[in-house]
């Protein structure tokens, strides 16, 4: 399969799923709720768009401190555990992030 494709498989199926909230707002499952975030990911393309839609975000934020780690002059050597924690457990990462780069490296 090509990048191609799973671009447009991808945008076709966030389609379906908006249309699906807009015309079933009460479906089975929300966010409101921990029981209805399960019945949620009890389908495996739900928990497969959440999985995709996790990844993307962290890397979106390991991105940006990466970036912004160069134009401030972070050291590699105190991004990279910075990194690893947004991989992990995402908005840990992002905060122990923006503690270190608090620090002002001088280069």
């Amino acid at each position: 399969m090509t990048p191609d494709q799973i671009f447009s498989i991808a945008n076709l199926a966030a389609v379906a799923c908006w249309f699906l909230l807009a015309v079933f707002p009460r479906a089975d499952g929300s966010f409101s709720t921990l029981p209805g975030v399960a019945q949620l990911f009890t389908n495996p393309w739900l928990l497969l768009a959440g999985w995709l839609h996790y990844l993307a975000f962290d890397l979106l934020i390991g991105t940006w401190e990466a970036r912004d780690s160069v134009e401030r002059g972070v050291p590699r050597w105190a991004l990279i555990p910075c990194l690893f924690l947004t991989l992990m457990f995402g908005p840990a990462g992002w905060l122990v992030y923006r503690v270190v780069r608090l620090r002002g490296w001088t280069g």
